[in-house]
């Protein structure tokens, strides 16, 4: 409704009634509001109040939206609102970063491959991070090291059962394992219940069919620390949905830390391990590594 002229009909508790003069109604379209009436495409100007695509920094994802945008391609955003009820996708090798605020009463859906992940980069203290969604296809027959970016929003702990049906079926397709202190070292346990992880806690997993992750929890954001009690490898998992970059030292605390790390990597089709040593590769950041003693993490 957009300069129409509507009345008033008021009626009172004894059924007498009165209109009212005409009265003249401008709405004025709102830059930067996402309503979705047409498709998932961000670019398709029909999806936003003003019939635009805006050029600034300042969006908001109505609650009231049909479709829920998809964003196909790295972007950068000044400030970002989520209203409650609403989503916003981020697909397989997308970064989105918000340097200004974010207020997220809705969700945000982290989709990722195996080999794409999804990047989500929030101001370190954000009003509102709220809540993630994490879908992640991961294809069978490998072994996976896994973390996650998300905290439950009963608990504030990563649940184990996020990757993978948990069970002591030897013919199982889902195979999750933590590694863990037992009998006088750190050994790679099977978890075959839902467990809490550990802060920046880690699994290994093997799935006999091909997997999708799914799952939602609270965003990580803001300064995480976990000291390890045992002198020994430790699975640790970037708690950021961001890449940590391994060679910088801004933004970590890492006493007693040790410089190499192993993880898996696909190489010529296969699945193998991988060293990575800091100290001059120019690596754009480890989301998962194995680790000695204690670390702090701040996110940059």
């Amino acid at each position: 409704m957009d300069a129409d002229v509507v009345n008033v009909v008021a009626t009172s508790a004894d059924g007498c009634s009165t209109t009212s003069n005409d009265i003249a109604v401008s709405v004025v379209a709102t830059d930067g509001l996402w309503m979705g009436s047409a498709d998932a495409d961000w670019n398709n100007p029909v999806n936003w109040c003003a019939n635009v695509v805006p050029s600034t920094g300042d969006i908001t994802i109505s609650g009231n939206s049909v479709h829920a945008p998809e964003i196909t391609s790295d972007m950068n955003l000044t400030w970002l609102t989520i209203e409650e009820n609403a989503n916003l996708v981020v697909k397989p090798g997308v970064m989105l970063e918000v340097t200004g605020d974010v207020v997220n009463d809705g969700k945000i859906t982290l989709e990722s491959d195996a080999d794409a992940l999804a990047a989500l980069y929030l101001p370190e203290l954000p009003t509102k991070a709220g809540i993630g969604n994490v879908v992640m296809n991961m294809p069978k027959n490998y072994y996976w090291y896994i973390g996650s970016p998300l905290r439950s929003e009963v608990d504030g702990k990563a649940k184990a059962s996020w990757f993978g049906d948990l069970n002591n079926d030897p013919n199982s397709i889902d195979w999750v394992f933590v590694l863990r202190y037992k009998n006088g070292r750190n050994q790679w346990l099977r978890v075959v219940g839902d467990i809490d992880l550990n802060e920046m806690e880690g699994v290994s997993t093997w799935y006999y069919q091909n997997k999708v992750l799914d799952y939602e929890g609270e965003i990580n954001v803001g300064e995480l620390s976990r000291t390890f009690a045992e002198i020994d490898h430790h699975l640790f998992a970037n708690p950021y949905p961001t890449a940590i970059d391994w060679e910088d030292p801004s933004g970590w605390g890492r006493s007693d830390f040790g410089n190499t790390m192993w993880n898996r990597v696909t190489f010529g089709g296969e699945r193998t391990w991988q060293t990575y040593n800091n100290g001059g590769d120019d690596d754009p950041g480890c989301m998962l590594c194995l680790l000695r003693r204690s670390v702090r993490l701040r996110k940059m």
